[in-house]
């Protein structure tokens, strides 16, 4: 079904189709037994009709202020990153954030791994013109909001996978670098590879650059 509506899809309609449901029995028990109401696959089939299809609910994060986000609970933490995350100024958001404690009274009512998980969200989706070195010095922000274990171990421990990540980066970058100037210099791939490790066919398409 899910084929098909992506194949009408692709052909330029706007609209999803109608798709008429229909099922060829052949089993041992004849007639069939069961029913062929897909609501009855529900405990309460009566509530199931009462919902399907209907508009679905929406919390619409473009139209809502901070100070309403702030009052929707345990939720209202991952809410606010959502809303923010294409900001340019992400981390001053953040400082204001943690100043009023809101981070922090949240996560102290979760599992670690919710900071975790925030903090993975915050490095991949966040960006902030405003500060090059943003991801750094929110991490180092963190840590200081969070002096007391076991929320400052993690934070710690991601910021050590986080120059991890960076140094890993920074030697792959340099790779490429000495490749792209060796083969520019004439010196053979097989050449080329020793001295740098990398695989054939990174080699032949910056040879081919």
């Amino acid at each position: 079904m899910r084929l098909l509506s992506y194949e009408h899809l692709k052909q330029g309609y706007k609209k999803l189709p109608i798709i008429l449901p229909f099922c060829i029995y052949h089993g041992e028990k004849s007639p069939y037994p069961y029913s062929t109401s897909l609501y009855d696959c529900f405990d309460d089939s009566e509530f199931a009709k009462e919902i399907a299809f209907r508009p679905f609910k929406l919390i619409d994060l473009t139209v809502l202020s901070d100070e309403e986000i702030k009052t929707h609970g345990l939720v209202g933490l991952m809410e606010m990153l959502f809303k923010h995350q294409r900001d340019k100024n992400f981390l001053s958001i953040m400082r204001k954030l943690l100043e009023s404690q809101f981070v922090q009274n949240i996560i102290k009512q979760l599992n670690i791994s919710y900071l975790t998980d925030m903090l993975n969200y915050i490095v991949n989706t966040s960006q902030d013109d405003s500060e090059p070195k943003a991801a750094q010095h929110l991490i180092e922000e963190l840590i200081k909001a969070f002096p007391e274990e076991p929320a400052r171990k993690t934070i710690m421990t991601f910021a050590q996978q986080l120059k991890q990540e960076g140094l890993q980066q920074g030697r792959e970058e340099e790779r490429y670098e000495m490749a792209k100037n060796l083969l520019a210099e004439g010196l053979s791939l097989d050449l080329v590879k020793k001295v740098t490790k990398l695989p054939d066919l990174v080699l032949t398409k910056l040879e081919d650059a």
